[in-house]
């Protein structure tokens, strides 16, 4: 019974594959160009990043135009600190310098004055005396050794001194080095928040990946996300993809033909350019995977193609029509004729054209915000009305403890000061008494006294070489106390800039906490994906979007056409506007403008269309309110455009 189970299985994979080969492989597509540019989010200072602004969807933008700018402040903060950061350190190296420099110096005079104590102690034991005891001549000896032992000491803390110099300069400079790396990486970053478009061509936004709305300025966004394309004008090719079954069916080179929902009356023709070799998963058509295909047009359609629109594509059909020209029975059309004289309706939404999204500011080392006060939805607000107000208690008491540290290290300068000029007193003493010592030295050197023995007169000399080092040592550290001093005070005032920049970056946080309304408007608040609205005691999440603020001086119908219903909407064409609330108004409008791309509908509905605006005749604000439904009627078209 099995046997013939798998073997009426067989049979019919086998008939099924026949009869799939027997029929012109289908597959649907959309027009592309193959010089486009997809924007996506740049790796900021955090996970994510707000999006400031952004081209006007359907847009055509000339290369070279600014397309997206994302929020730069959080970056722009770090620059400066690090900035600031970098000139501390610098004067910290001067600082170290100056230090490690000065026992360096010091190390080197206690080796020399040592090497002149063993100079003087060898004069005594040079002398062969027979008027020296021998106990004399060991205590010469003794003073001798203690001289060689002293200059050895002072030649290994020398080398010591030596070593600690460089090791020192060494880990002061690795902090240097990443300093400014870190200012190279914020420079580099700040160039790349600032989008401009490489092609010229209409701007297509792309969809929020977790709730399928369109990205719109003030939403934050995650790094890698898409936030729009710019496809250019020219080039256009046909994207598709085959299901894995039908891979081996398709081959490059092969002919097919091209069928444009906008344009049912004609056929174009076209080649596979290239099948690609690793398939993709797409859970919007099925659980199986695909191969993406690249069709180019054999010759150029003389009809104004825009990127989005719907191609279904046939291969192996057979027909007569040359490229262009219109199936049997069915007329060929010109654009410039006149259409069918058929009315058309179509769902719109009135929308405003100057709409801001309010979400939790980015503020460093704060992913959580809790809303602690909140604008009722639908009030309409003025500019710098108060809109959100998040907790800021984290803040505040971090603001505490830097506002401490900035205290303290002001307390520290005014210590340093005090303690900079008691030392250069005592170093001023020490130099007048080296000074002293100096000139009693050389009057006994001066001093001619017949009874004074050889060795006498040697010892004295050395002694005048030896405090003339020890004066040129105090007269050294008190010239490097003076240079010192004025570094130190530097390097302190740096550190209370740093801090003084903390204390600023989180008063300016604390403020960021209560966001107030950019322009007039009415309050729209948005849903978390749960059909939740914000409310006070709530917590949200840094890139949450929790309301808009749209504008509504400048209100327009957007109309969201079927791709197939191409010629019947024109530029300038009149239409009557119907809202859904108040169906006994009709309002009368124009045609402004037509996208200049096309897109599926939403994540979810797949239908293509593209976006036409509607500039009413005479607006009524006391009724009217973004994000109405309404009806535009469309009469009947003489020329499409």
């Amino acid at each position: 019974m099995k046997s013939v189970l798998m073997f009426s299985s067989v049979i019919g994979l086998i008939l099924m594959s026949s009869l799939s080969y027997a029929n012109p492989l289908i597959l649907s597509g959309k027009v592309s160009s193959s010089a486009k540019q997809t924007v996506v989010a740049p790796r900021g200072s955090s996970w994510n990043i707000q999006l400031q602004w952004m081209e006007e969807e359907g847009k055509v933008v000339q290369q070279g135009d600014l397309v997206v700018v994302f929020d730069g402040a959080t970056e722009q903060s770090r620059l400066e600190q690090s900035q600031e950061t970098l000139e501390r350190l610098l004067l910290e190296y001067k600082q170290l310098d100056m230090q490690l420099q000065q026992e360096l110096t010091e190390a080197q005079g206690r080796f020399n004055v040592a090497k002149m104590q063993v100079e003087k102690a060898q004069i005594e034991v040079s002398v062969n005396s027979d008027t020296l005891s021998d106990y004399q001549k060991g205590q010469n000896q003794m003073v001798l050794e203690r001289a060689l032992l002293e200059q050895i000491k002072a030649e290994e803390a020398l080398k010591k001194s030596e070593k600690q110099r460089a090791s020192g300069l060494e880990k002061k400079n690795i902090d240097i080095l990443k300093e400014q790396d870190d200012i190279q990486y914020y420079e580099n970053l700040l160039t790349k928040l600032n989008v401009i478009a490489r092609h010229t061509g209409p701007v297509t936004y792309a969809d929020h990946p977790w709730n399928g709305t369109k990205m719109a300025s003030g939403m934050n966004v995650q790094p890698s996300w898409t936030i729009l394309d710019v496809q250019a004008t020219s080039d256009y090719q046909v994207e598709s993809f085959v299901h894995e079954i039908d891979a081996l069916r398709l081959a490059q080179g092969n002919q097919v033909t091209l069928h444009f929902d906008a344009f049912p009356e004609q056929s174009f023709t076209g080649t596979v350019s290239s099948i690609g070799t690793q398939a993709e998963n797409k859970p919007q058509m099925s659980n199986a995977t695909y191969f993406p295909v690249i069709i180019k047009f054999d010759t150029s359609p003389k009809r104004t193609l825009f990127p989005g629109m719907s191609v279904r594509i046939v291969q192996n059909e057979q027909h007569e029509q040359n490229e262009e020209q219109a199936p049997i029975n069915i007329p060929k059309t010109n654009p410039s004729m006149i259409t069918k004289n058929i009315a058309l309706s179509v769902p719109a939404e009135l929308m405003s054209l100057q709409t801001v999204t309010i979400g939790p500011p980015s503020i460093r080392r704060m992913w959580q915000y809790k809303i602690q006060r909140l604008v009722s939805e639908n009030k309409i607000v003025k500019t710098g009305d108060m809109l959100v107000k998040f907790d800021g208690q984290e803040l505040r008491t971090s603001m505490l403890t830097r506002q401490s540290e900035l205290d303290a290290a002001s307390k520290q300068l005014e210590k340093l000061i005090l303690e900079d000029t008691a030392t250069q007193e005592d170093l001023e003493l020490d130099l007048a008494e080296a000074s002293m010592n100096e000139d009693k030295a050389r009057r006994k050197v001066e001093i001619t006294v017949s009874s004074r023995s050889e060795v006498e007169r040697r010892k004295q000399e050395a002694d005048f070489v030896i405090m003339q080092a020890l004066k040129a040592q105090a007269r050294q550290r008190f010239d490097e106390h003076k240079t010192r001093r004025i570094v130190n005070q530097q390097v302190q005032e740096a550190r209370i800039m740093n801090l003084q920049t903390r204390v600023d970056e989180i008063k300016d946080s604390i403020n960021k906490l209560t966001i107030t309304s950019p322009s007039d408007g009415i309050v729209v608040f948005r849903d978390n994906g749960d059909g939740d609205r914000p409310a006070v005691g709530d917590t949200v999440f840094m890139g949450n979007s929790l309301m808009d603020v749209p504008s509504l001086d400048n209100l327009a119908i957007k109309m969201e056409v079927d791709e197939s219903d191409t010629n019947k909407v024109s530029i300038g064409q009149a239409v009557d506007v119907v809202l859904n609330a108040y169906p006994e108004r009709i309002f009368t409008g124009k045609i402004t403008s037509k996208g200049q791309a096309y897109r599926n509908k939403s994540q979810r509905n797949q239908k293509v269309v593209f976006d036409a605006w509607v500039t009413l005749d005479d607006l009524d604000l006391s009724i009217m309110r973004p994000g109405m439904q309404a009806n535009v009627n469309l009469s009947a078209l003489s020329g499409a455009l």
